[in-house]
């Protein structure tokens, strides 16, 4: 399954890589350059995490020299990138986006890191390793979305955000990662993934097998369901200290910038209000926003500004 070169599918349209309609409606407010250099940068991340993910779910996860393999995929890509020694079109495109975009490779590096933990374990010990793991799975996306929209200029010639980004995006980048564990609990625990830290597990009562079974069963437990409450209210915490950053922030943003950012922070503190948090495998409604949704309350919120 793996590859001698990583592969970032450039043949593959950029619908057919998306997971996620919400980003995309909110980078589509952004001058056209912009918007490219987030679907450029999106396919990077999603392809990577991708491979991991479809290995963990795969009969060889258990596999070291497989898990290998991948390790030394990602790892070489990186040093590539680097060094600027493009070898495809993808990693020419990359690098002069990065270049012209003022885009630190942190991220990647981080990526990359939490991508290799990936490899080699199957659960979180505790809340805090579990945040350190996030500042690669989800803070490095989220930081170059917020980058992105921090930088200043127009056409060729940009400037750095005036802004701590990595602070910036910190908090967003956690609130909407929880929300997707949430919303996808059952899917995830079908696939023997587990995003729910042992120390928080046990506290009630629970493990990883039985956390995997309730989820199999469609399971009403009530050891379940205040595990869903617990982790959603820390979510709910996440999402009002995001909330707070992006306040911070807003002056130092143009106006299509700053609304993609509330589009996003809406967008998911709805996501969230949609789980269900008593009944959690088997909610009332889907716990989805569509790419139709998310442009109507796109429009809302243009219409809720401009008021």
């Amino acid at each position: 399954m793996t590859a001698k070169r990583l592969d970032f599918a450039y043949e593959t349209s950029f619908e057919q890589v998306l997971t996620n309609p919400t980003l995309d409606a909110a980078a589509a407010l952004w001058e056209e350059g912009r918007y490219k250099a987030f679907q450029l940068f999106y396919r990077s991340m999603r392809i990577i995490d991708d491979i991991v993910d479809d290995f963990r779910c795969s009969p060889t996860k258990d596999s070291v020299s497989a898990a290998n393999d991948i390790r030394i995929m990602l790892c070489e890509w990186l040093e590539r990138i680097r060094s600027g020694a493009a070898n495809s079109q993808f990693d020419t495109d990359f690098l002069e986006a990065i270049q012209v975009f003022r885009v630190p490779l942190w991220p990647w590096e981080r990526l990359v890191n939490a991508m290799i933990f990936d490899l080699s374990h199957s659960e979180f010990a505790t809340f805090r390793e579990f945040l350190k793991y996030s500042e690669g799975a989800s803070v490095a996306p989220a930081s170059v979305f917020v980058h992105l929209c921090g930088v200043g200029g127009t056409g060729s010639i940009y400037s750095v955000p005036e802004f701590d980004v990595h602070r910036a995006a910190r908090p967003l980048a956690v609130f909407c990662y929880l929300t997707h564990i949430l919303r996808d609990f059952v899917k995830d625990q079908e696939r023997d993934l587990n995003y729910f830290p042992r120390d928080l597990v046990e506290a009630q009562d629970l493990n990883s097998t039985e956390l995997r079974r309730l989820a199999r069963e469609k399971s009403t437990d009530t050891r379940l369901t205040n595990l869903i409450v617990r982790y959603a209210s820390i979510a709910d915490r996440y999402g009002s200290r995001a909330r707070l950053e992006l306040d911070r922030i807003g002056r130092h943003l143009d106006k299509p910038y700053r609304l993609s950012l509330d589009v996003i922070h809406a967008l998911y503190n709805e996501l969230l209000e949609r789980v269900d948090r008593q009944h959690i495998c088997n909610p009332s409604r889907p716990v989805t926003i569509s790419s139709q949704e998310a442009r109507q309350r796109i429009h809302q919120i243009i219409g809720e500004l401009d008021s």
